[in-house]
């Protein structure tokens, strides 16, 4: 009675899609009016979207690791720094280099917008004693004019401990051009020039908001202005840092997306016309699935929610759906046109025969992708919620918008369609369906194997988030970053803040040497190639001024030993002129910011100073201070973990509300939980490829899964659906699955080519971490309708079997 009262609620309920078709064909242009009011007012936001490519987007608004982040950033400005190499055939201590070095450093400060300071051997402070006298001046101030004072220069320089690895490397044919540019925007807003220099650190980002990613564009791209009018074959400059990683990746969104998009349009354009040879089939899906990406942007735009790098896969990931569900109308409609029917009746028909199992498709598809918004990483969560509503959207627009387009064209029907000829597709379902019924085990015990193999291998994935690894070994970009690390220890960096929670705590020896002694602790730490090769704060600051104050004696070039020397030191610096101590200490001298360089490497590796140092160096501080760490190292820190997390509470997200979803969808406990095993299995097997092919657990990888799993249920509902109909009128479990296939089997092929074809046009990226997302996720769907039309039919006729084996028993 209860199964009864299942089949009879599902029968009402494609009833009632049919009759939403009856509706739409006496009144398609009032749909149609409505449609285009509805998409026209949703897409007045679009215009608000934005971009960001930044570092701090991977992780929340109220992450206390970004919080800390942002509080740094409004006490001492932005960290990142826009890190050029200056290279010379030769020695750079000659006079050409210099001329070249000046006129190109005074370029930069009268051309590139936005910037704070821009640091050099130039202008590099040089702080020394004259006639009984402090001197802070820019290193270049007296330009060198003979051979002797050139080498005077060359030996200062190369023996400055502040010069050393700061401005020069290992060899003295090179040099860095430190940019660091404004930390807030301008847009929209009137700044105070010094703003973020108080003592208030209660500015809430509505009152200062950070620069935006369009003005770091502008201040790369004049940056890149001023490189090509100064490069030269002796002054050959190489542009890294964060700020222009993040333009880099920016413009290389923008170009892929716009290739992915029209390819995409394209391949699937094909075909279409291929499979069915028709306008309607050709232009009506790509419509369609179009207003839905472009309705689910402006979504996005309203919610306020960034464009990122992870977010460019989501218009080819709704334009494959948009054309699936298309498909699955446009399959049954014109079958039953082709077959003599009248449009109206092809139409109702149409809908009720796949309106239901699509509007299933469309939940489930949204669940797995729902379960992306725990996700730890700012970015993933954000695509969860994009794309769901996205798949909500185009099924909306296919149950709304396409049956009032279907009315209004004049579509008609071929005569003498019927092939009594069986099209290779048609013979390899049909042999699908005999390979089911006749060696059900072997199809299971082979399945078997595959996943045991592949749980085996996936839990051995490592991951990682290395988005230097994302650029080709021979990009430019990536070359520059592996050279700044090889020459100069890097450009990745590591903020610690002091804070001693009293005014004028700084002029404190205890403190100071304290300080020192975490300096010593971060040179000896070199683990797994993590390493800090330079140490920056007040204390260097200190050092140079108890030396120059003591006619420059080197052996003086130590921490004074009494809070008022160190007090009366630093009164003398600030009356000198210089004002580099508002970018290393508050004005109150109670919190001091220590800046540690370190190599660019794998994320995942940073965890050790996370683990050794964090511990040490509080230790060393004690009670004297209170110490925070901050920065985009920090950042990378806590991105690896929040990965894992991201990747395990997704999944089994995903499942929780998948497969409930599947049993009542499907009616059944038993069906819901036999519908996840081809479901969950290719998923399992591309992750143990993944091991097998050397490719990293990452953000993009991650979403692998989740995406797969919530289109590979499609294919799943629609052939359950339609099995159980015809289950229920033969009570034969393999004539059900020869008539499944031969019917939906065919839409669930096509669907799976236009799905793969979407995806595999992600390997003509060239970003690493979308050619393996688009690899893996390709194959992950091609291997899902494998499943549905082998491993799924197994399944089905071994319970039938062992069903009326039991009920005869």
């Amino acid at each position: 009675m209860q199964s009864n009262n299942k089949t009879d609620l599902r029968d009402r309920i494609e009833e009632g899609f049919g009759r939403w078709g009856l509706f739409v064909n006496k009144h398609p242009w009032l749909v149609l009016l409505f449609s285009l009011l509805a998409i026209a007012a949703i897409t007045t936001q679009l215009s608000k979207i934005y971009m960001d490519t930044s570092t701090e987007i991977f992780l929340h608004e109220d992450d206390p690791i970004r919080i800390t982040y942002n509080e740094f950033r409004y006490q001492f400005g932005r960290e990142e720094r826009v890190i050029l190499m200056v290279d010379s055939s030769q020695s750079i201590f000659n006079f050409e280099f210099l001329e070249r070095l000046k006129a190109f450093h005074e370029d930069l400060e009268n051309e590139v917008p936005k910037i704070q300071d821009v640091l050099s051997l130039v202008n590099a402070r040089y702080t020394h004693g004259e006639n009984d006298q402090l001197v802070v001046e820019d290193l270049l101030e007296d330009w060198p004019e003979t051979e002797a004072e050139l080498a005077a220069l060359e030996t200062l320089v190369m023996n400055h401990p502040t010069y050393r690895d700061q401005f020069i490397g290992k060899n003295d044919n090179t040099t860095l051009v430190l940019i660091q540019t404004d930390a807030f925007t301008s847009e929209g807003q009137e700044l105070d020039a010094l703003a973020g220099f108080d003592d208030s650190t209660e500015v809430s980002e509505k009152e200062l908001a950070f620069i935006s990613g369009e003005e770091n564009n502008e201040i790369v791209f004049a940056i890149d202005r001023v490189i090509e009018k100064h490069s030269h074959d002796d002054f050959v400059i190489t542009a890294t840092g964060t700020p222009h990683m993040n333009t880099i990746l920016m413009t290389i969104l923008m170009e892929d997306m716009g290739l992915f998009a029209s390819l995409s349009i394209l391949a699937i354009g094909l075909i279409l016309a291929w499979l069915f040879r028709r306008l309607s089939m050709i232009f009506l899906p790509l419509l369609i699935s179009a207003l839905g990406i472009i309705v689910t942007f402006s979504i996005m735009a309203a919610l306020g929610i960034p464009f990122t790098v992870i977010a460019q896969i989501a218009p080819s990931f709704l334009l494959a759906v948009g054309v699936g569900n298309s498909v699955h109308i446009f399959a049954v409609f014109y079958q039953s046109l082709d077959s003599g029917s009248d449009k109206q009746s092809a139409l109702v028909h149409a809908l009720q025969h796949s309106g239901f199992a699509i509007a299933m498709t469309a939940f489930t598809t949204a669940g797995g992708l729902l379960s992306f918004t725990t996700a730890e990483i700012k970015p993933i969560a954000d695509f969860g919620l994009i794309a769901a509503i996205g798949v909500v959207t185009v099924f909306v627009l296919t149950l709304i918008l396409l049956p009032a387009l279907i009315t209004i064209l004049p579509l008609k029907g071929k005569a003498d369609t019927i092939s009594h000829h069986e099209t290779l597709n048609q013979r390899f379902l049909a042999g699908c369906a005999r390979l089911a019924a006749q060696r059900p085990w072997h199809i299971l015990a082979f399945c078997a194997v595959l996943v045991g193999s592949g749980l085996f291998f996936a839990s051995q994935l490592v991951p990682s988030h290395d988005p230097i690894k994302w650029f080709k070994a021979d990009h430019p970009f990536r070359m520059a970053m592996e050279r700044i690390n090889s020459d100069y220890g890097g450009g990745m960096f590591l903020e610690v803040l002091v804070d001693t929670k009293q005014e004028n705590g700084l002029h404190n020896p205890e403190v100071l040497k304290r300080m020192e002694a975490i300096y010593a602790e971060a040179a000896s730490f070199n683990e797994n190639g993590v390493y800090v090769s330079k140490s920056y704060s007040v204390i260097d600051v200190n050092k140079e001024l108890h030396q120059a104050l003591n006619n420059n004696n080197e052996d003086y070039y130590v921490l004074p030993e009494s809070r008022e020397l160190i007090a009366q030191e630093l009164l003398l610096f600030e009356n000198s002129g210089s004002d580099d101590l508002e970018q290393l200490v508050d004005s109150q001298f109670s919190k001091a910011r220590i800046t540690m360089r370190m190599p660019y490497v794998d994320a995942t590796l940073y965890y050790i100073v996370e683990d050794d140092f964090y511990p040490a160096a509080r230790e060393i501080m004690g009670d004297y201070a209170e110490l925070s760490f901050t920065g985009l190292m920090a950042i990378n820190i806590e991105t690896t973990p929040a990965l894992i997390r991201s990747m395990i509470s997704s999944y089994m997200l995903a499942f929780l509300i998948i497969t409930p979803l599947m049993m009542l969808l499907l009616g059944s406990m038993r069906t819901g939980l036999m519908s996840m095993i081809p479901n969950l299995s290719p998923i399992i097997i591309v992750l143990g490829a993944m091991y097998l092919l050397e490719i990293p657990l990452e953000a993009f990888t991650l979403l692998i899964g989740c995406i797969a799993l919530g289109l590979a249920v499609d294919d799943t509902i629609h052939f359950m659906h339609n099995y159980q109909r015809y289950y229920r009128h033969t009570g034969n479990a393999e004539l059900a699955v020869e008539k499944s296939l031969r019917t939906t089997g065919q839409a669930l092929l096509f669907t799976t080519i236009v799905l793969t074809v979407a995806f595999y046009i992600y390997t003509l990226s060239t970003m690493s971490n979308l050619i393996n997302f688009g690899l893996l996720t390709g194959t992950c769907i091609a291997l899902a309708f494998l499943a549905d039309v082998l491993l799924a039919p197994a399944l089905v006729i071994l319970v039938s079997r062992y069903k009326k084996t039991h009920d005869s028993a």
